[in-house]
């Protein structure tokens, strides 16, 4: 055991617990605010719900409830998706599981054990979410987040063990896959699937991984790496999107196995010459190091030129003036926008729709000035509710008006 020579063992387990529980007083703390967060957002909900009538719950796509979803989003300056689980959650643990509620609110099970709890009662009728209250709560406080979820997960099945069929092919249809950006560079594909698909991908990686560690000393990968590099040569070509580099960087020569895919990079001028190192960027992910985009540059079959302003980086606009978008007007505010231009909506433009700010049919020209990415959802929103939008001509900046008079740019 470590002594600390100056300090009495008394005095210095005082001095430790004395700090342990003003940790604990901080931590209850954090968890009672955390609690009011769901408790405003449940509130926001009924003042809502009392104006337009409990039956507009009902219904998630109706213009009333995706306005007040895009407002509460920016309210807290979080995505749409992130409101509206924020919501599900709070009506759930304010209205369906109190018990829980206020366990979080006295700061004795975390946000996470909370909302674990409300997952996954989110699909129960009022008994069964009792009972599941009932079994699961008490290990709470026990078991860490992780086992929690196990154990709640466990429990729900042995309420109702007959429909657990039924319940993973409702699952099923929620599976999805996303890419987040990570610094340097990098990120992460999330995706969501079946457990089967998950273990039996992990299973193959991990065999691949360790057939090429097995297929000479040479190879300083690690375990990880090798897994890594395993799953993407499975689905994707790297041979495509980089040209093949020496042992030195990283990098082997790869005959092609998979997806050819389009890559969208803006790169500044002095960077392809190398006269500068200003980061490029890729296009749904963000910036990317030089050197790599020199890369991409030199395997490119053809260059699209769009000039950015040297001071702002901002995309120097050209003017069009009939109604129909020409192509190249298309790739400019592509890369001018980079996602749907609602506040917090980070849908890749790409997969957007390009919109009129000032309707067509009320004289607004086809023009990059009046031109501009938003997401389906959005572009309705912004026709079918109260959110009005302006578009600065000069910077191209968004100024929206909710329907309660919020300023959002």
């Amino acid at each position: 055991m470590y002594e600390f020579p100056s300090t009495p063992a008394a005095q210095w387990r005082s001095r430790m617990d004395l700090s342990l529980r003003e940790l604990e007083i901080v931590e209850e703390e954090s968890r009672f605010y955390q609690a009011q967060r769901y408790a405003g957002a449940a509130e926001a909900w009924q003042v809502f719900a009392d104006q337009f009538g409990p039956d507009i719950s009902t219904d998630r796509s109706s213009m009333q409830q995706r306005s007040f979803r895009a407002e509460l989003a920016t309210v807290l300056s979080i995505p749409e998706v992130t409101a509206e689980n924020l919501l599900g959650r709070a009506r759930i643990l304010v209205g369906s599981i109190a018990d829980t509620f206020r366990a979080f609110e006295a700061g004795r099970i975390s946000e996470r054990h909370a909302t674990i709890l409300a997952d996954a009662v989110a699909p129960l009728g009022p008994d069964d979410t009792a009972e599941l209250e009932r079994r699961a709560l008490p290990h709470a406080e026990k078991l860490t987040a992780a086992k929690f979820a196990r154990k709640v997960e466990h429990l729900r099945e042995m309420i109702r063990p007959s429909e657990a069929t039924e319940r993973h092919r409702e699952a099923v249809k929620e599976r999805e896959l996303y890419v987040q950006p990570a610094p340097n560079g990098m990120a992460w594909v999330h995706a969501l699937m079946r457990s089967i698909h998950a273990a039996a991908i992990d299973d193959y990686a991990d065999k691949l991984a360790n057939a090429n560690a097995s297929e000479g000393d040479d190879d300083d990968r690690t375990h990880i790496q090798r897994r890594l590099d395993a799953f993407v040569d499975l689905i994707l070509d790297k041979g495509v999107i980089l040209p093949p580099v020496d042992e030195e960087h990283g990098l082997r020569q790869r005959q092609p196995s998979g997806i050819v895919p389009t890559v969208h990079v803006t790169v500044p001028a002095l960077t392809i010459t190398g006269e500068s190192d200003e980061p490029a960027t890729l296009d749904g992910i963000g910036p990317i190091d030089p050197e790599t985009a020199r890369e991409l540059i030199g395997c490119a079959p053809g260059m699209y030129r769009i000039l950015t302003h040297p001071d702002t980086g901002v995309a120097v606009h050209f003017g069009r003036t009939r109604y129909q978008v020409p192509a190249e007007l298309r790739r400019f505010l592509q890369v001018r926008d980079g996602t749907c231009r609602f506040p917090g909506c980070n849908r890749r433009a790409a997969r957007c729709e390009v919109d009129h700010t000032k309707d067509w049919q009320h004289l607004g020209p086809s023009d990059a000035v009046n031109l501009g990415h938003l997401c389906k959802k959005h572009h309705a929103l912004k026709h079918g509710s109260g959110w009005t939008v302006r578009q600065e001509p000069r910077s191209a900046v968004y100024a929206w008006t909710s329907p309660t008079g919020r300023a959002h740019t």
